[in-house]
Order: C-alpha cells, then sequence, then structure tokens
C-alpha cells in the first residue's frame, strides 16, 4: 500500500511518500533521500522490490519536490539532516536504515554523524564526503514537453526508462506553460551562500560514522572517482564498497537490479 502526505518540520512542510512492505514479515523501516534536483519519485522504479522486505519512507527534501523553499536559502546538509531527524521523530521509527544518493547521501553522512538511536545501517550512493562545485543550473532547464523531457534524461541516463517517465511526472509548469525542473534555484546560484561544510568538516564527519555503511559506487561515475571511494572505505569505521558495472552516478537507475542485488543482503544483516 502507498501513501503520501505532509509532515511540518523546522517551520517547512515537507512531502513524503510511504511504500508498506508487502512481505508476511518487514525486516526493518528504510527512510530514501534523493539527489540534488531530484524528488522522492527517482526511487518508484526500485520501490516495489525493496517493499517486498521493508517499509519505505521517502521525503522531498527541502527545496524540493512538493516541499516548502527555505525562505533564508538554507539548504546545508547539516539543515536538511536536521529536517530528516525530525520527520524520523515524527513517524516515531524505533529501529531504520538511511538511503542516500548524491546530494542525499551527503545529508545521510550528516545525520549519521551524530550515532542517532534507532539508525541500523547507513548506504551512500556515489557521492564522497567533501562537497562539489555546482554551479549553473541542469541543462536545459527548459522543455516543450514531457516527452522531449524524458527524451534529455534518457540521453544522460541511458536505459533508465522508469526513473525518466517518475522524474518527468515532478516537473512543474512555468508562466509560458513550459516544463521545468521542481527545485529552488538558489541551490545553484554562485552568488548565495548555501552553508555547506567545508572539505575538512565534512570528512571529519563522515569519520565520526560507527554504523555499518555502504558505499556504492558507479564504475563510469563522473563524481565519485574510484581512488576516492577506496580513500573512504579505508578510513572509515565500519565501510564497505560495491562498484557496479555499467552504471554512472545515478547508480539506481542506470542498473536498478544490480543495485538492490548490493543493497539489500546489506540491510538484512543482523
Amino acid at each position: 500500500m502507498e501513501n503520501e502526505g505532509l509532515i511540518e518540520v523546522n517551520g517547512l512542510r515537507l512531502f513524503y511518500r510511504e511504500w508498506s512492505c508487502t512481505g508476511d514479515s518487514p525486516r526493518d523501516h528504510l527512510l530514501m533521500l534523493h539527489g540534488n534536483s531530484g524528488t522522492c519519485a527517482s526511487w518508484e522504479p526500485i520501490a516495489a522490490q525493496l517493499a517486498k522486505n521493508f517499509n519505505l519512507l521517502a521525503i522531498d527534501l527541502r527545496g524540493h519536490g512538493y516541499s516548502s523553499w527555505s525562505p533564508d536559502a538554507d539548504y546545508s546538509a547539516r539543515s536538511m539532516a536536521d529536517d530528516v531527524a525530525k520527520v524520523l521523530n515524527g513517524f516515531g521509527f524505533e529501529s531504520y536504515s538511511l538511503l542516500g544518493h548524491s546530494m542525499g547521501g551527503r545529508v545521510a553522512m550528516a545525520f549519521a554523524e551524530k550515532a542517532p538511536a534507532g539508525l541500523r545501517r547507513l548506504i551512500v550512493e556515489d557521492i564522497r564526503p567533501q562537497p562539489h562545485s555546482l554551479m549553473g543550473l541542469p541543462r536545459p532547464e527548459r522543455f516543450s514537453s514531457l516527452a522531449e523531457a524524458v527524451e534529455m534524461f534518457l540521453q544522460h541516463n541511458p536505459g533508465a526508462i522508469a526513473e525518466a517517465e517518475a522524474w518527468a511526472k515532478r516537473l512543474m509548469r512555468t508562466e509560458d506553460r513550459d516544463w521545468t525542473w521542481q527545485f529552488d534555484r538558489t541551490m545553484r546560484d554562485p552568488n548565495i551562500d548555501r552553508r555547506h561544510m567545508g572539505a575538512e568538516e565534512a570528512w571529519n564527519a563522515f569519520l565520526n560514522i560507527i554504523v555499518p555503511t555502504l558505499l556504492v559506487r558507479g564504475a563510469t561515475s563522473d563524481l565519485l572517482k574510484a581512488n576516492e571511494a577506496e580513500e573512504m572505505v579505508a578510513a572509515g569505521k565500519d565501510c564497505r564498497l560495491i562498484t557496479i558495472e555499467n552504471a554512472g552516478h545515478r547508480v539506481h537507475g542506470d542498473q536498478p537490479e544490480a543495485f538492490l542485488q548490493a543493497i539489500i543482503p546489506f540491510l538484512m544483516e543482523k
């Protein structure tokens, strides 16, 4: 069964989607955090398979999708992590795991650093702790039709048809009736202080994580290099690495079956 709604945290309304476990005995709750300029719809292509074993919760992070935009343009990983903490408190989960892709992975690491009660396992999808430069907007920014948007998505993510269609459903209309990405543009404005952690602070936060952590890297990713992933595994307290062949930065979209085969056994470990 699927459910969706809004929850108020830190003065913002965050949109969420739930998928109830379809199996006989759910193993745990799994909270999923999308990447920059994405929405919780990015998890749709793998949600049905994950829901065979877990109760799922995905949220639109602040400034994305149907969630509120931050009035003071605060889109730091720490502020988003505090949103996540309050969402979890609102749902009352006593035991759960956390999966974050790209920006969502950074938020997940910032959250896990605090060793929150109830967090069992952490999955970081194709991102390092240290910030990258994100100047400008995704290109192209506007589309005359949803079909054109899907075509563009597939040019950059070949084969990810289900994810492309789910993503296109969450585009928003412009004043001239085109379609565009559904996120606050101040997140990519180089003239606005987004309050990101510095490289050293972000790395030290990662080193403080004590829960078992799985790092999933796309073999052809341009955002997480092989040596960076290996450094994370070597330095982390309990971190392991799985590299998925024929996958770029959007591992769960490029190779959904291989991604599921990588994360489900990890999540089901005691």
